[in-house]
């Protein structure tokens, strides 16, 4: 199936709308390619990525929980942005810290609040510097929790909103 790229120049298609159809299976050499996938067929490059996370918890109490991320550059995505994944990531593990509170887990698991449903809106992104997340409850129960977790990057600009929904694993 062909994958829609919006590129500066068009590959074919229809140049009125800029919007030309490509895919990494069709592709000619000499064709400019917007796709992160061609782009590295051209260049090249193997399609293998490598990264490294490091957060630091900064505070939790009954009601939030704050933890810091900084960015670096194996949580990059090809376009030089922080990867959804990395900033879904930092949001799920506040909230998971948050959901567990002063609980102590044994061994067995029983006890930690498994994620059983999370919900993410990613709104804007960054390159560089550092990621916040806050979590806090919308609902705290015995046997269901819910989460809000709002992610912001540099100057306080709001990166992303995560719901998770969390149960006691039994």
């Amino acid at each position: 199936m062909p994958i829609s790229v919006g590129c500066r120049e068009p590959i074919g298609g229809n140049s009125i709308n800029k919007r030309p159809q490509v895919s990494p299976d069709t592709w000619q050499a000499g064709q400019t390619a917007c796709h992160p996938t061609i782009a590295l067929r051209i260049m090249g490059v193997p399609m293998k990525y490598n990264g490294e996370i490091e957060f630091y918890i900064e505070e939790v109490n009954e009601k939030h929980a704050i933890s810091r991320m900084p960015v670096k550059s194996g949580m990059l995505n090809p376009f030089g942005t922080v990867h959804a994944g990395a900033i879904i990531w930092l949001a799920d593990v506040t909230a998971t810290v948050l959901a567990l509170g002063s609980e102590s887990i044994p061994e067995d698991g029983k006890g930690f609040p498994l994620a059983i449903n999370l919900y993410s809106s990613l709104l804007s992104n960054q390159r560089s510097g550092e990621i916040r997340a806050e979590a806090s409850f919308v609902r705290k129960g015995k046997q269901v929790s819910v989460v809000r977790t709002k992610v912001t990057g540099n100057n306080e600009q709001l990166l992303a909103e995560v719901t998770t929904t969390h149960i006691p694993v039994k």
